[in-house]
């Protein structure tokens, strides 16, 4: 299913009628891995010398494709806005390796570009009180053409349900095996 939504999105997305798709980083395009650091795969990165991260199966060739195809590439976490620009940094650097021609992806907006619809004084949790407006990232104008894909709906402004792609619920430290077969390059 969530090929079928990327192959519908890159299909539709032409000069004169451009689509934008936001990605979520945490558990959409990146996960904590359990690895340890002298275990590091190629797929996974070393944030802050502490963490570490794997990208999602396959993330580095759909986004290289889409911009490709001329779509509007944009991301938008929650995370701290270091670790989202480390992040970027090394995506843009794998996501290179595979172009046909030099990519640059935009910085993301991070916790800081939140909405928050109650203070901390509500007594809600963090991601009770935020929401991802997607009028953060696009005019009100290229709404119609946007699409975020977020493994999590409590940052969903309903108001923008019909723009929001949702993935399952992530799980904390997931055993992941290596890709067994290369995502074919359309």
């Amino acid at each position: 299913m969530k090929k079928l939504i990327l192959v519908v999105l890159i299909t539709f997305s032409t000069s004169a009628h451009a689509v934008t798709v936001i990605f979520d980083i945490d558990w959409t395009l990146l996960y904590r891995d359990q690895v340890s650091q002298q275990a590091i795969e190629s797929d996974s990165i070393l944030v802050h010398d502490k963490d570490v991260y794997r990208i999602s199966d396959y993330a580095v060739q759909v986004i290289e494709l889409l911009l490709r195809r001329g779509v509007n590439v944009q991301f938008f976490s929650g995370g701290n806005a270091d670790r989202n620009e480390y992040f970027i940094r090394v995506l843009n650097e794998k996501i290179n390796r595979i172009a046909k021609e030099p990519r640059v992806l935009p910085q993301a907006f991070s916790k800081e570009s939140l909405t928050e619809v109650l203070g901390p004084a509500s007594g809600l949790d963090f991601f009770d009180r935020t929401k991802k407006n997607l009028l953060t990232v696009v005019s009100p104008a290229e709404l119609e053409n946007t699409v975020i894909i977020d493994d999590d709906r409590k940052f969903r402004f309903d108001s923008q349900r019909e723009h929001w792609i949702h993935l399952t619920t992530y799980q904390d430290f997931l055993e992941y095996p290596s890709a067994t077969s290369p995502l074919p390059m359309i």
